[in-house]
């Protein structure tokens, strides 16, 4: 399933990406694009993956390339896991939860 990306502004200044559907190889482009969207607002950065219903190794790249580029310029970087327990396994299994705040 096609990824869909809302990108709102938090009352904390945070910007908040909600992401549902898939995150694989063949939406990587896609999914690159909307985090450096994000990254250019210069804030704390949010991603909810809660309706995420497939995940690959390319998105845990993404995701930490974009933990590295905020936390370069001292902002922080926190994820909402998904609700299906097959995509957040992949996440636990990945070592991603060592680096990165997950929201529970």
């Amino acid at each position: 399933m096609k990824p869909e990306f809302k990108i709102k502004k938090q009352k904390s200044g945070a910007c908040l990406m909600t992401v549902t559907g898939d995150l694989t190889a063949q939406h990587s482009q896609s999914f690159k694009e909307q985090l450096e969207k994000c990254l250019r607002q210069g804030s704390n950065f949010e991603i909810s993956l809660k309706e995420v219903t497939a995940m690959d190794v390319t998105a845990i790249q993404l995701l930490q390339c974009m933990r590295n580029d905020l936390k370069s310029i001292e902002l922080m970087l926190t994820i909402t896991p998904p609700k299906q327990e097959g995509v957040s396994e992949l996440l636990k299994k990945s070592g991603l939860q060592h680096i990165i705040q997950l929201k529970s």
